[in-house]
């Protein structure tokens, strides 16, 4: 800046050649240019402007520097004159000195209008006679440290609403009590207390658990910084005054300064109460199943799946198998080969098959027991088991041997009046047993009902389920119209910046400004366009996912393109563009969408052509096979086939290398100088594509156009 100062012409300013200024403004000059602080002078009634080397980077690289050196200060500081300049003016008019903290001004550098935060002071200078004839402004910019102040309470506001509004239990304990410092909502309803818990022992608060070993486990996650993580921990707690019994899954994790000291506890926590009581339920339920069957005096067995493994056997039928316990996880016919020519396996499979009941009387089995192969009578009964769906998933093999009573109605053949006493003693016997049998066939009734009750408590946890995604709907819902509201709200602004950038324009006519100004006026205009143009898209890709009442009514395509081509009618003209459109089949959805896709694709085709070029556009329709989807194709839903509808054109073209990078939102090729645009239009394609249950893709090379695919459910 000495070297500045030196070269410059001095002459043409009001302070007049350099050999000629006054001693003070002398001494001035050269203690700033000796000063490594921030300073900046305003000398004179035109406030001509002088800087130091420790001011030069607040100025950018392109923007003020070194215009501003000799440029009166409401030139040199336009922009935000209309804030410093009544200071200035009191300063120089004999009023006190003033002092700013972190104010923001806006600022032009870098080649753009900005914003910097400042903390400076405006103070008198006086000349060689003693009077005020300029300002000292000592300053520092503290931009980067307000945005960085700011960003963290942004981080930590996001946090704190992650923290009170998760739907996980949170809290956050100090201290070797275990001071609680946080505990959201979740958390209190956990413990079942209404009244303020902050500030309080972790103990006072929850009493109860003073026996158990929580409050060690706790010091010791403070003490070492190790993690202490259970599942389905059983706590009985005291939940608004009336005791209960809770099962959760929680987690202690240190909290840490960024020394790496730990200067606190998290705990996480979530309630599994119903699961683990149904889960009990069921094995409970499945335990008094077994000890049934297994202390049941018959034979009874359980087959389950195509190959009939053997889930359940109790003593008596391994007993007439002739088999021990290692029968378990077997199939019925590897451990019994000799049925293979009886009629024994048919009759399962097609209880298997049908859900029928088979019942048999006196039926002659053949088994190999004691090494080798014998003949036996029995009563038995296939019966289906079927699950909670109604569908048969097992066969239960229930049985009486008879081999005594059939064995003695052959003897009795010939003598029978002096076997019938002894033939209707085996009745009985047999009686008896069916009897039995049926009492344990009332057992399995019983057993069948409690499975039907536990059903119906999982029934009740998925209709807990279901509801808790109807409320991420909900909160789904809100942020769509915090979307709309918030587009809206930036859009005012803007309005109000063209308008007057519209009356400074006009304003120009009559009293024209420099070409700089003029030029400044016309980027402040073209700017906020863009960014209204902006606000416009993002509105429209938020927008995308709430549901019409058209969404599911029959859309012929041939209309929309009709539609598309009236809207784009003026862009054809001018381009002279040839837009050829085959035929197009009918799909399912939302008629304004679906024209907001080919909208798009179209305009993308006209805006990205070859100079000197006539745009060619070429519209078609094929049917794929899912089988036959290209790799990179996932549509949203599945079909049998999809429809793929081609858009392709005869311009630039792009490196296939961007596909992917060309559907996110905010991604260009090319800058806004090239092509104008938000980098939002195949964003919203690829959403409204998803939203049919669809998908897109693109292929092309540099130079050789591009064909867009969308694919819709056929």
């Amino acid at each position: 800046m000495s070297t500045l100062i030196r070269q410059f012409d001095w002459a043409t300013t009001p302070v007049g050649a350099l050999d000629q200024w006054p001693v003070s403004l002398r001494t001035l000059v050269r203690m700033t240019l000796l000063s490594r602080f921030p300073m900046l002078i305003f000398w004179g009634p035109a406030l001509t402007t002088f800087y130091n080397d420790a001011f030069r980077p607040s100025l950018g690289n392109s923007g003020k520097h070194p215009s501003s050196l000799g440029q009166p200060g409401h030139l040199s500081w336009a922009e935000s004159w209309p804030v410093v300049g009544p200071m200035i003016e009191a300063v120089m008019a004999g009023g006190e000195s003033v002092w700013f903290e972190d104010q923001k001004l806006p600022i032009y550098r870098d080649g753009k209008m900005d914003y910097a935060y400042w903390t400076y002071c405006y103070s008198a200078i006086t000349d060689d006679d003693g009077t005020i004839n300029g300002v000292l402004v000592t300053c520092t910019e503290t931009t980067k440290t307000v945005e960085s102040i700011q960003r963290l309470e942004e981080s930590q506001r996001f946090a704190d609403n992650l923290f009170y509004h998760s739907p996980v239990a949170n809290a956050v304990f100090t201290g070797t009590d275990m001071t609680i410092r946080m505990a959201n909502e979740a958390m209190l309803s956990m413990w079942g207390r209404t009244e303020p818990v902050v500030g309080m022992p972790f103990l006072s608060v929850l009493p109860e658990l003073s026996a158990t070993a929580e409050i060690q486990r706790l010091r010791n996650v403070l003490q070492t910084g190790e993690p202490f993580y259970q599942t389905e921990a059983r706590f009985d707690l005291l939940r608004y005054g009336q005791p209960y019994t809770g099962y959760y899954n929680y987690l202690y994790e240190a909290l840490r300064t960024g020394t790496g000291e730990i200067s606190g506890i998290s705990c996480s926590a979530y309630e599994v109460t119903e699961q683990v009581l149904a889960r009990k339920a069921i094995a409970a339920s499945e335990a008094r199943l077994r000890s049934l069957v297994e202390s049941a005096p018959f034979p009874i067995a359980l087959y389950v799946g195509e190959r009939m493994q053997i889930e359940l056997a109790n003593r008596s039928i391994m007993d007439a198998w002739g088999k021990g316990y290692d029968v378990i996880g077997k199939s019925y016919q590897d451990i019994l080969p000799e049925l293979a020519s009886q009629p024994i396996f048919a009759q399962v499979e097609q209880v298997r098959q049908t859900g029928i009941a088979f019942h048999a009387r006196h039926q002659q089995v053949d088994l190999v027991v004691d090494g080798r192969l014998q003949s036996f009578y029995f009563n038995y009964s296939f019966t289906p088991v079927l699950d909670e769906n109604g569908q048969v998933y097992g066969v239960m093999n229930t049985a009486a041997e008879v081999t005594d009573l059939v064995l003695a109605q052959h003897a009795l053949a010939g003598s029978e009046a002096r076997y019938r006493e002894l033939a209707q003693d085996l009745e009985h016997q047999v009686e008896n047993r069916t009897y039995e049998l049926a009492s344990a066939n009332a057992d399995l009734a019983a057993s069948n009902e409690e499975y039907a009750a536990i059903n119906e408590e999982y029934t009740a946890i998925n209709e807990e389920l279901e509801a808790a995604n109807r409320l991420l709907s909900r909160s789904n819902d809100n942020l769509q119209q915090f979307a709309y509201v918030a587009s809206h709200d930036l859009q005012e602004p803007l309005r109000k910046i063209q308008q007057f950038g519209n009356l400074l324009q006009l304003r120009q006519s009559n009293y024209p400004l420099d070409v700089e100004s003029a030029s400044y006026i016309e980027r402040m205009q073209s700017a906020a366009s863009r960014m209204s143009t902006l606000i416009r898209d993002i509105l429209t890709y938020s927008q995308i996912d709430t549901p019409h009442q058209e969404v599911n009514q029959p859309v012929p395509l041939t209309t929309v393109m009709a539609e598309v081509r009236t809207n784009l009618e003026v862009s054809l003209n001018e381009t002279e563009a040839v837009l050829s459109v085959g035929e197009l089949p009918t799909v399912h959805g939302d008629f304004a969408q679906l024209s907001q896709l080919f909208q798009n694709l179209l305009s993308n085709a006209l805006k990205f052509r070859k100079a000197a070029v006539t745009p060619v556009i070429e519209v078609g329709m094929a049917l794929v096979p899912a089988d036959q989807l290209p790799a990179e194709v996932h549509p949203a839903r599945s079909a049998r086939a999809y429809y793929r509808i081609d858009v392709k054109d005869n311009g630039i073209g792009f490196d296939a290398k961007y596909t992917d990078r060309i559907f996110q939102v905010f991604q260009r090729l090319h800058g806004k100088g090239e092509y104008v645009g938000t980098g939002i239009g195949l964003a919203i394609c690829q959403r409204v594509a998803a939203n049919h249950g669809g998908a897109i893709t693109a292929h092309s090379q540099p130079g050789q156009g591009a064909t867009f695919s969308v694919y819709f459910p056929a």
